[in-house]
């Protein structure tokens, strides 16, 4: 039988041990601590925490919980929504270094912006149509066909209805 899923088969046949995804973080961690306490060491004369105020140690602690964020949204959200919010974060990186450390943003990067835009719009379109397509063949297999409900929404879409209760691509629900 194959492992669980977010678990690594190590070792084979039947007695091979299936480690979970956070215990390989925790495996590459140590590695890291192993190759770089040891650069540190070296490159402080032994004082590896010299210069740490309190605000740096708010900014590692905000940095490793943001790292268990993102191993959980690694872990529970599918592979399109992870792709739109990182979309989402390099525009919203862009805009916030034009406005707090004069990063140009010019034409091709404002293009870019828009199109990220439009694709996040569009995604969000699409989760409605998945929705409604959802909640069609749940329908479709209590009674009648699923032929019949995707010949519905095909109505209503040819009438301007839209999955998301009308409006335009970019977002009119």
């Amino acid at each position: 039988p194959s492992p669980p899923e977010g678990a690594v088969a190590v070792g084979v046949g039947e007695g091979a041990h299936v480690f979970s995804v956070w215990d390989r973080n925790i495996q590459l961690a140590l590695y890291s601590i192993g190759i770089y306490l040891p650069i540190a060491w070296f490159e402080t004369g032994g004082d590896v925490l010299r210069g740490w105020t309190a605000l740096v140690w708010g900014i590692a602690c905000l940095h490793a919980l943001g790292g268990i964020l993102v191993a959980l949204a690694v872990l529970y959200t599918s592979s399109v929504t992870k792709t739109v919010a990182v979309c989402a974060s390099l525009v919203s990186t862009t805009v916030m270094g034009h406005v707090f450390f004069e990063a140009p943003l010019n034409g091709p990067i404002l293009l870019g912006c828009f199109v990220v835009v439009l694709a996040v719009f569009g995604y969000r379109d699409d989760c409605a149509v998945d929705e409604e397509l959802a909640r069609l063949r749940a329908r479709a297999t209590r009674g009648g066909t699923l032929w019949a409900a995707a010949r519905a929404v095909g109505t209503r879409r040819a009438a301007g209805g839209g999955a998301n209760g009308g409006g335009s691509f970019a977002g009119g629900g």
